[in-house]
């Protein structure tokens, strides 16, 4: 079971990562053609540019969650845990897996709940008028798969330690 867990995750990840990766260029494009038009002889900026690199930011930076997780890669300051006993550092770990799981899935779950209503009222964004609901939604699905990657991680946790105990 946690074996097509994690390619189901891995699926999931390369989809959010190919996601991040055009939002992330598309960011780096329009940032660089507003420095550009502000420039003479245009002089003026892109109407919008700060509504657009704001909506792939929200994206780049949901779809990249899940994959920096899963590789380890966050910042994690355990000064005072390395101090307890290995049997208290593993409870704790788990503790704080199973509570990051769980703010995550109720992200995933209240952040798809606010891609609804904006379907649901037609609300646009304000400059440019563009439906803002798909990356709502992206930025949902991207904490839903980091959902998966805490519950992958503490099933492997609680499976493996309880092996290796026996």
């Amino acid at each position: 079971m946690i074996r097509l867990l994690d390619r189901i995750i891995t699926l999931l990840e390369r989809l959010l990562l190919v996601i991040a990766g055009v939002a992330l260029v598309a960011m780096g494009l329009i940032t660089c053609a507003n420095i550009v038009c502000r420039r003479d002889p245009i002089g003026c900026p892109i109407k919008g540019s700060v509504e657009l690199v704001a909506l792939a930011g929200a994206l780049v930076t949901a779809c990249a969650l899940a994959r920096t997780q899963r590789r380890k890669e966050h910042i994690a300051v355990d000064i005072l845990v390395s101090l307890y006993p290995p049997a208290l550092r593993r409870v704790l770990d788990l503790i704080g897996q199973l509570a990051c799981m769980i703010f995550a899935a109720i992200v995933a779950w209240r952040v798809t709940l606010l891609g609804c209503t904006q379907v649901q009222s037609g609300e646009l964004t304000e400059t440019l008028r563009i439906v803002p609901y798909p990356v709502t939604f992206g930025v949902a699905l991207g904490f839903g798969v980091l959902t998966l990657v805490f519950c992958s991680n503490l099933l492997k946790d609680i499976f493996t330690r309880t092996e290796a105990s026996q």
